[in-house]
């Protein structure tokens, strides 16, 4: 029934497609359009790729109110998803995340054209994950020339949607892409099944007019726009030994940079914000040695004010990864994917601090959806239209799990699937089974299975990294441990690592273990 279901749904959403993109306006992507952004040459409004130059060497996010005249005010989206007819039906892990898909060039369309209502921005900053699994078509070796030709010479893709949905609908914004996991493609140890960067490049200037990494000096206000991409280092490098798709690395060239814009930026009196795909959790610190890395940037310029990320699909704030007064907020934002409420004003103030417009209360203090702008955050603002998951906010303390002892008792994605993000109620029950003392002696295997799977960095696990969160972390020694206090858990979370389970805490270890596992060592 389910397959029956996605089938019907996707062949609705291919004649909407076809009829939004030929009859209904949306414009086509034809001959290549002219780029979004100018080079630096030719003004300092413009955007400089990163691409072939590497030969030279902070107000919270939750603010609200109406902002001042002089504040400059910017369009987030993070997660669009936008699915065309190359499409694999059923092809994610539960039903839910198979129907947003569907769905998600419909709630694209609903974002822009109630913004283009509302006073349509003039910058639009897109935190990745545009095109849902657009170059899937070519991971088969024996067809890849072939099927390469086919997806550049099709009218209809979901780029050709994507692209066609901003330009009818926000047609004199400026876009500043940042592009994430599914719109690339690399598996580990299968350089044939993956395609090469100058591929990819290729397709984010062929469809977007963007380069892969980029920086905006916008010229309405003193800040500027600094655009990472998380598949240019070795993580997602198929012949690489530090290849793992779930963490995001950047890459030699980029760091250095990276370097060069910060540097210039803050000589300039500009404040930065850095937009990448992954959050920090889930990005490689130290891949490059300790000089010459993005921990070590965020040290060394002030001027970066925070970054933004998509990925997880929910809001969550993190903890901040500077340490003393000066601190950097670092917020992932819910995807439109799962609800055309989840887009929201990032507002921009000249002394260098920032607020996203309501962002806790509009996001029900991190939740996979949020409410519209004029609804009351203090009930659920649940709509069935949107695909929120299981249990919704307001369910939370109805919906316990008992203690969990082995995998076979760890609950379906479609019974247990939270809403909200970094739950410590919802999460002790992963950890008062085989993982607590006593118990974890005769079932450590049990126990490092489950949390593995429970906290395995991607967006289709419940509690993704969220033990990198201080008050979450606090709140599981309490709950779970009581008087075992931190040392029960950093016991059992190290019983885990000598496993070789996949779980990122913030473990402290020394510059001999940053080098030897650098492919673990995130900003955790």
């Amino acid at each position: 029934n389910f397959r029956l279901g996605t089938a019907c749904v996707a062949s609705a959403a291919l004649l909407y497609v076809l009829w939004a993109t030929t009859c209904g306006g949306i414009r086509r992507v034809g001959p290549l359009p002219p780029p979004l952004f100018q080079r630096e040459s030719e003004g300092e409004s413009g955007t400089r790729s990163g691409i072939g130059q590497f030969a030279k060497p902070r107000t919270r996010a939750h603010g609200g109110g109406v902002p001042s005249p002089r504040t400059r005010s910017v369009l987030l989206l993070a997660d669009l998803h936008v699915a065309g007819p190359e499409l694999e039906l059923d092809a994610e892990s539960n039903p839910m995340d198979s129907m947003s898909v569907l769905k998600a060039a419909s709630r694209l369309y609903h974002v822009l054209e109630e913004r283009s209502r509302h006073g349509p921005p003039s910058l639009v900053l897109v935190l990745g994950d545009v095109v849902h699994d657009g170059l899937k078509v070519l991971e088969d070796p024996n067809s890849a020339a072939s099927l390469q030709k086919d997806l550049f010479d099709k009218a209809i893709n979901g780029y050709t949607i994507a692209r066609g949905l901003f330009d009818e609908l926000l047609p004199g914004a400026r876009i500043m892409w940042t592009f994430g996991n599914h719109d690339g493609l690399a598996t580990c140890g299968r350089r044939s099944e993956s395609i090469s960067r100058a591929l990819l490049a290729r397709v984010y200037r062929r469809y977007f007019g963007a380069d892969p990494f980029a920086v905006l000096d916008d010229p309405e206000s003193n800040w500027s726009f600094v655009s990472l991409n998380g598949l240019w280092g070795p993580t997602w490098d198929p012949e690489s030994p530090q290849c793992n798709t779930e963490l995001a690395s950047f890459g030699a060239p980029q760091l250095i940079w990276l370097d060069e814009v910060l540097r210039e930026r803050q000589e300039r009196g500009r404040h930065v914000l850095i937009t990448t795909h992954f959050p920090l959790t889930a990005t490689v610190a130290h891949e490059q040695g300790s000089e010459l890395s993005l921990h070590r940037l965020l040290e060394m310029y002030p001027c970066v004010r925070g970054i933004l990320t998509g990925h997880f699909h929910k809001g969550i704030e993190w903890s901040d990864v500077r340490s003393g007064a000066d601190t950097l907020p670092v917020i992932t934002l819910p995807a439109v994917r799962y609800s055309a409420n989840n887009s929201f004003m990032l507002d921009l103030e000249s002394d260098g601090s920032w607020s996203i417009r309501d962002f806790e209360q509009k996001n029900k203090h991190g939740a996979r959806c949020s409410l519209g702008d004029h609804e009351d955050a203090h009930r659920g603002g649940h709509h069935t239209s949107d695909d929120c998951g299981v249990p919704l906010v307001d369910h939370e303390t109805e919906s316990v799990l008992p203690p969990i002892s082995s995998m076979e008792e760890f609950p379906d994605a479609p019974e247990f699937n939270p809403e909200g993000s970094c739950r410590p109620l919802l999460a002790v029950p992963f950890f008062t089974g085989s993982c607590m003392p006593g118990r974890i002696e005769d079932n450590e295997q049990a126990c490092c299975d489950i949390l593995q799977a429970a906290f395995w960095p991607g967006s289709s696990h419940p509690f993704s990294t969220c033990l990198c969160i201080d008050s979450f972390w606090k709140a599981i020694i309490r709950l779970a441990y009581g008087s075992g206090g931190d040392q029960a858990l950093v016991n059992v979370l190290t019983r885990c690592d000598r496993r070789g389970t996949f779980l990122i805490w913030p473990r402290r270890r020394s510059e001999e273990d940053v080098g030897r596992l650098a492919h673990f060592h995130t900003l955790c």
